[in-house]
């Protein structure tokens, strides 16, 4: 395949570093990546497959990783790719990443035996770790621009060398950055274009406009409202596709601070959760339809919630209880210091669907 001039993505908040290493928020992890490499990659269905690493194996007793690393590769500014790189970027990752202080804890060494060989020796035995390995993830840096000062102020962040199969241009911030081919890059004849602009749109008037007129060719993370992506979808120029998101399984979830005044009363918690109606929220415009989830943490929540349901079928038996207040009435729950300024818990009187 040949390169067809410039691909302009579009990307929205502005990442604070280009290089996802000390910051693992999406923006950074979206441009890192197609600069900087990780060891493996994965399909769709996460089956890892080569990349910095062309094979690797696991001893029996699941405490030592061994890589054997692809040779030839070189960082954008000529130095050759080795072990030693490999072994720096795990040893950053453990320190400044924000989950790589999880994914790498139990790391206790990385050995070099050759140039060419990586073995990371575990404490314990750590199943998650051989799909930690993509480069939005765990990107394998340069140790010789990481061998002194601090890592975390790295002009690397803001001017980035990678192994991968971009090559950064120009960071114009509030607007945009620019990459272009790696014209040595050891995937060849990828990547199939001349030239990568990641733009910064933040109103969604505008995005959605750059979108429809093939100003953008690229948008990653529905960056769009959900009233306009049935337009979208109408559009006969316009692909919408749902793979891609295979390997961010991220649990977002609520979570009370249970040394509260109010919120570590179990009566306040329990109102709280029966008033979430699971099949508004869940109802369409949602793009993908999700089936509503219970709580991951008890098997028995279930059954525990409709007995509750049960015993009480209103909120505010519940809140009459624990705070007098009256029936078919709105009661507010001031919770001081975990809230926006102005603002109060709102918890509805008798029914769950009137939660706004």
């Amino acid at each position: 395949m040949q390169q067809r001039g410039t691909l302009t993505m579009l990307l929205e908040p502005e990442p604070p570093t280009l290089v996802a290493l000390t910051n693992c928020g999406d923006p950074s992890m979206f441009v890192s990546a197609k600069v900087t490499e990780g060891l493996l990659a994965y399909d769709f269905d996460l089956t890892p497959r080569p990349q910095l690493a062309t094979a690797w194996s696991v001893s029996p007793d699941r405490r030592e990783f061994t890589f054997r690393l692809r040779r030839g590769v070189r960082w954008h500014d000529g130095v050759p790719f080795t072990s030693h790189d490999v072994a720096s970027a795990i040893a950053l990752l453990r320190d400044l990443h924000g989950r790589g202080r999880t994914t790498f804890a139990n790391v206790i060494a990385v050995r070099t035996p050759s140039s060419h060989t990586v073995v990371i020796e575990l404490s314990q035995p750590a199943p998650f770790l051989l799909y930690a390995f993509a480069a939005s993830e765990s990107p394998i840096t340069p140790a010789h621009l990481y061998n002194s000062g601090d890592a975390s102020a790295s002009p690397n962040g803001a001017k980035p060398i990678g192994t991968g199969p971009f090559v950064f241009r120009e960071w114009v911030k509030g607007s945009h950055v620019a990459f272009e081919r790696n014209p040595h890059y050891w995937d060849s004849p990828k990547p199939h274009v001349d030239q990568l602009v990641v733009r910064f749109i933040e109103s969604p008037q505008e995005k959605l406009a750059a979108i429809e007129t093939g100003t953008i060719d690229l948008a990653p993370g529905t960056p769009v409202p959900l009233d306009a992506i049935r337009r979208i979808k109408a559009n006969p120029n316009l692909s919408l596709v749902t793979d891609g998101y295979q390997y961010t399984n991220q649990v977002v979830r609520l979570e009370f601070n249970l040394d509260h005044p109010i919120l570590g009363r179990r009566a306040i918690r329990q109102a709280i959760a029966h008033t979430i109606d699971r099949q508004t929220i869940f109802a369409p415009p949602t793009l993908i339809r999700l089936p509503p989830s219970r709580s991951w943490m008890r098997r028995d929540y279930r059954a525990e919630r409709m007995a509750f349901a049960c015993a009480c079928t209103s909120t505010m038996c519940l809140l009459e209880t624990v705070t007098g207040a009256q029936p078919n009435a709105w009661h507010r729950l001031s919770l001081p210091g975990h809230r926006r300024r102005g603002e109060n818990a709102r918890l509805p009187g008798l029914y769950p669907s009137h939660l706004h």
